[in-house]
Order: C-alpha cells, then sequence, then structure tokens
C-alpha cells in the first residue's frame, strides 16, 4: 500500500495571523490518529528560530514521520541535522549541483531521506540519481487537471516512464497534486508510486468528513 502524507500549507494558510503553534500541532496529531503516515511542513526561504522550534516540536510529538520541504541553504541544513526528520526535500538546482550534493551527502549522514523535486523529464531525473537523491517527486497535476481520456492517458503513460526510470536508478517515485479519488486509483494501479503527498482536494474533503473518514476513503479506493 502505498503512503499518505498530508501537506500541511492549506492548514498553515488558515493561521497565518497569530500564534499557530498549538493549532498545527493539533492538526498533526489528529493527521496521526486519522491513519496519514506523514505530515509535510515547509520552512520557508530564510532562517527562522521559531520555526525550526516548531518542526522540532512536531518531530518529537509524532509517531508518524515527518516530512520537511527546505530551501537548500547553509542554516536550514544545520537545523535539520539537529531535527531529524524523516525526510527532507529539496528543489533541485542544476546550478547548484555540487552545493546540493554536499547537503545530500550531511542529511543522509543523520539516516534523513532525501528527495527532490524535479522537472518532469529524463535528464533532470538522472541528474537527481547522480546526488545520491533517495526520492524523487513527480508534479502531478497535468495528469489531475487533464480533462480529456487521450490527455489523461497522455499524462499517465508519461507518469509511469519517469517512474520506470527512476526506479532503475535506485530512486523512489513520490507523486505530488491535487487528486480525485479515480485519478489516484489509476495512478497507483500504476505500481510506479510509493508515496502520495495530498494537498488542498484532500483538505476539502476533510471539511465534510473529517481526517479519518477522508483518509479512510483514500485508503479503500486504493485496495
Amino acid at each position: 500500500m502505498a503512503r499518505l502524507t498530508a501537506d500541511l500549507k492549506p492548514i498553515e494558510r488558515f493561521y497565518e495571523i497569530g500564534n499557530p503553534q498549538k493549532e498545527i500541532l493539533r492538526h498533526c496529531l489528529s493527521l496521526e490518529i486519522a491513519g496519514a503516515d506523514s505530515v509535510l511542513m515547509d520552512t520557508g526561504d530564510d532562517y527562522e528560530p521559531s520555526r525550526s522550534r516548531l518542526l522540532e516540536v512536531v518531530n518529537s510529538t509524532l509517531n508518524i514521520g515527518l516530512t520537511v520541504e527546505t530551501a537548500a541553504n547553509e542554516r536550514w541544513v544545520e537545523s535539520l541535522q539537529e531535527i531529524k526528520p524523516s525526510m527532507a526535500i529539496f528543489k533541485y538546482d542544476e546550478d547548484r549541483g555540487e552545493e546540493l550534493s554536499g547537503f545530500v551527502t550531511r542529511l543522509q549522514v543523520e539516516d534523513i531521506l532525501i528527495a527532490f523535486r524535479i522537472q518532469d523529464d529524463v535528464d533532470s531525473i538522472k541528474k537527481a540519481a547522480k546526488l545520491k537523491a533517495d526520492y524523487f517527486i513527480l508534479d502531478c497535476d497535468p495528469y489531475c487537471k487533464a480533462v480529456s481520456l487521450n490527455k489523461e492517458v497522455e499524462e499517465l503513460n508519461k507518469i509511469a516512464k519517469l517512474s520506470s526510470l527512476g526506479k532503475k536508478l535506485s530512486m523512489g517515485v513520490i507523486a505530488s497534486g491535487e487528486f480525485n479519488k479515480r485519478k489516484l486509483k489509476r495512478l497507483y494501479d500504476t505500481g510506479a508510486i510509493e508515496e502520495f503527498i495530498l494537498g488542498l482536494e484532500f483538505f476539502s474533503e476533510s471539511l465534510l468528513y473529517g481526517y479519518g473518514a477522508a483518509i479512510q476513503k483514500i485508503r479503500s479506493s486504493l485496495t
């Protein structure tokens, strides 16, 4: 069964005013109880001690994974070495290959998995593999937004092809996008995806049914 990771960006936007830390932690705990495998939080570009402390509290409190999407800079890498989330996500930047390689090595030494967000092309996957990434993240929004069956099949075949290449290069594949259950099921049936990052579509459904029911509906659709 593929892992389900809840991207907390939609929730955090809701709590931009005031002190959101308690509310964010409450949502994280609710997602754990509901059966999510991990939560995803973003550091932002500039280092903020308060943000680092929140990530540390979340990671020490949860019994599920914490994935941290972060700007590739020295201060945040140092902080993640101390926090030790289960996974760190970088955006691949060809012009910073040597620097990124150093960051990857430092975090992997701490048993932190590394994933790269990449352009959906063969060259980017090969370059991510050279940096020893554990995973790459495919932006599946073109597939999710496809309105015709032909376009949907075309995007699905493209995802399957890139995923197959990633596996040959010893990288796992994570899919990110605003999936409805039908399209998530079709993508899951390719056997290519190890993890799905769930965004606004998931949280919108959760408003109606709650986290537990929303995750259960997704899992039941994947059987």
